[in-house]
């Protein structure tokens, strides 16, 4: 007799988003393989979204019937109040729910995975796996990429999302005294893909982010995620305010299970610089290399800041100890371009420039130049000012060879004079 096949749901949430039909639904139907019912809830979009999700079901060769929709308009809005909703469409008899966006597609295989990572471990409640945030709009290479969990068993064992935003799932005492345990799915191998909707505005996060931190406020993930969310807004008081805040807690909690600590530490730095605190800022880096000197973001906002302040050879030592000591690590606090070679090309050009070294400089930033492929390098880069100081050599290299022109033209007409 053959062994029943574990029955899988996805589910998700959505609004306005038909442009990503046809490839969620290919996906997480995988050609059978995947879904065995695709939950959606609906949080207010126009007329006909219904049909256009289950055409795009048709077209991907998926019985309606596997097909679980509903809508609801939430106000005001807050990311977990739906995802829970989301989870009353699953099924009773649901064997493994994993929860996806729109935005999002899964590895083809990603079921059979699923399932045999779940088989082998009956008692696991959380299955984690390879979850790729963003990647490079002309390679396909990942950005960045991390473990990730929205994969669960059935949720009327007792699952709940938490917080407004950036919401997490919590597990009642009755769930984790039946699933006490955890698993992966293969190491190594990205099965979620994210490919971020760049239409989609962030403008409710801030005061989301705010909400969880009143809500929670020894919620230290969400502490984080709102020091970081005022640096986007360039709030550097508002981000040094709850970022100090964030490192006492840690100091005094010793808790720091998402490993925080040297992101935060970076956090008080930059916004150190950005409010004029000079010698606080050059004292969170240093700290945070002292700490935690495999981390190598902190190296390289201090290499940067020492390059600024003209101070080049402190500069190129921080760079030589964090090639020695850095080291990659895929968690969530990665950006990946601390690791391009076009942000270390621009310190050192930068250091040199101060140097006088002009010509060395401009060959750093042409090693720089060739090294920004897409438009997601592109825009990594005007945000770390990059192209401001590629302007600024392109002019002193422009001027001194103006200069030198002239120097060469009077040297001759002195030497035609005299002769």
């Amino acid at each position: 007799m053959d062994k029943k096949r574990l029955k899988v749901s996805v589910y998700a949430i959505m609004k306005d988003e038909e442009q990503f039909f046809d490839r969620w639904i290919e996906s997480m139907w995988d050609n059978g393989n995947g879904a065995d019912e695709i939950c959606v809830l609906d949080t207010g979009s126009e007329d006909g979204w219904e049909e256009l999700l289950y055409a795009a079901a048709d077209k991907a060769g998926m019985p309606a019937d596997y097909l679980k929709v509903d809508q609801k308009v939430y106000s005001p809005w807050r990311f977990d109040i739906p995802r829970n909703d989301s989870m009353k469409l699953i099924s009773d008899d649901a064997d493994i729910c994993i929860c996806t966006d729109l935005d999002e597609i899964l590895k083809p295989g990603w079921g059979t995975e699923l399932r045999r990572v779940a088989e082998e471990n009956p008692t696991a409640g959380q299955i984690y796996y390879y979850y790729a945030w963003s990647s490079d709009e002309k390679t396909g290479e990942a950005k960045r990429y991390f473990w990730y969990n929205k994969c669960h068993r059935n949720p009327k064992y007792g699952v709940e999302w938490k917080y407004p935003v950036h919401e997490t799932l919590t597990y009642s005492d009755e769930y984790q005294k039946m699933f006490p345990n955890s698993a992966r799915m293969t190491d190594q191998t990205i099965w979620l893909w994210h490919y971020p909707d760049q239409t989609k505005s962030r403008g409710s996060y801030l005061g989301l982010l705010e909400l969880r931190a009143q809500e929670s406020p020894e919620d230290m993930y969400g502490l984080f995620y709102l020091a970081r969310e005022y640096t986007f807004r360039g709030m550097w008081d508002k981000c040094y305010q709850w970022a100090s805040y964030l490192l006492a807690r840690i100091k005094s909690t010793g808790n720091d299970d998402m490993l925080m600590e040297p992101a935060v530490y970076v956090l008080l730095g930059e916004a150190s610089d950005r409010i004029g605190a000079v010698d606080e800022c050059e004292f969170y880096y240093k700290e945070a290399i002292k700490l935690y000197p495999t981390y190598r973001d902190s190296y390289i906002r201090l290499a940067q800041k020492l390059a600024y302040s003209n101070r080049p050879a402190e500069c190129f030592e921080v760079l030589k100890e964090m090639d020695e000591k850095s080291e990659r690590v895929r968690d969530w606090r990665n950006l990946d371009y601390m690791w391009r070679e076009w942000k270390t090309c621009q310190i050192r050009a930068d250091a040199l420039m101060w140097m006088g070294r002009y010509l060395e400089a401009a060959e750093e930033m042409q090693k720089a130049v060739a090294d920004i492929k897409s438009d997601d390098d592109a825009r990594e880069a005007r945000q770390e000012g990059f192209y401001g100081d590629l302007k600024f050599l392109q002019d002193k290299l422009s001027a001194l060879s103006k200069a030198n022109e002239e120097t060469n033209k009077a040297s001759e007409e002195a030497k035609e004079t005299k002769e």
